[in-house]
């Protein structure tokens, strides 16, 4: 793929040198709506998504707004997360920092969640549309409103690696799904899980959204 969205949030954050491991407050959800042409010999259907960007004084995540309803009907009475509700839509979450210069991308495989770190700036001001020259990846504002009270917290959970690794990762999991989970759980003392999915299930994905790391 050719481009990488980056979600202007400087106009919303005025904390300077603020610590981006603290969880901040949101304060506007912009809305969006994503369309990737995933499979490029099925261009008639594209992948769709709404998409929901959280706007803090110092922070921001952009999530699909699919997962963010169900993680919120997903909470116990007591703060606790349920562990019994399977989750849809785009596992990929991305933080940004603008004071810190820095973005991070929470995404999963099965069950294993990872972080990937990057060093890239915001914009200035909010996007209201942004595609590639191929209108094969299109974000298109579609509203925006103030948020209740709802905490960013920072991603922690999930294995730290590098773009190529995880790519490397997802490549693994959709030939032999078995040799990833074996590769995940080797060493951590956790008993063998045996998976019921087939090698290559799944969507197919030909034009990834994110460039390959070339070093």
């Amino acid at each position: 793929m050719k481009v990488i969205l980056l979600l202007a949030l400087g106009f919303a954050m005025t904390t300077p040198g603020a610590s981006a491991q603290r969880p901040d407050s949101a304060q506007l959800e912009v809305h969006y709506k994503f369309v990737h042409v995933r499979d490029t010999t099925n261009r008639d259907k594209p992948f769709t998504e709404d998409m929901v960007l959280l706007v803090g004084r110092r922070s921001g995540v952009y999530k699909s707004s699919q997962r963010r309803v169900q993680e919120q009907s997903s909470t116990n009475p007591d703060g606790t997360t349920r562990t019994d509700t399977h989750r849809f839509g785009s596992a990929a979450e991305y933080y940004q920092y603008p004071n810190e210069k820095r973005l991070m991308r929470k995404d999963a495989i099965f069950f294993s969640e990872f972080l990937i770190a990057d060093a890239l700036n915001g914009l200035p001001g909010v996007i209201v549309e942004a595609h590639d020259t191929k209108n094969e990846v299109r974000f298109t504002f579609d509203s925006v409103t103030k948020t209740a009270a709802t905490t960013i917290l920072p991603p922690e959970k999930g294995v730290k690696t590098t773009e190529k690794e995880f790519a490397r990762l997802q490549e693994t999991w959709r030939k032999d799904p078995q040799a990833f989970v074996d590769g995940m759980t080797q060493g951590s003392g956790a008993p063998t899980m045996k998976v019921d999915v087939k090698p290559g299930s799944g969507p197919v994905i030909n034009n990834p959204i994110e460039l390959p790391e070339t070093k």
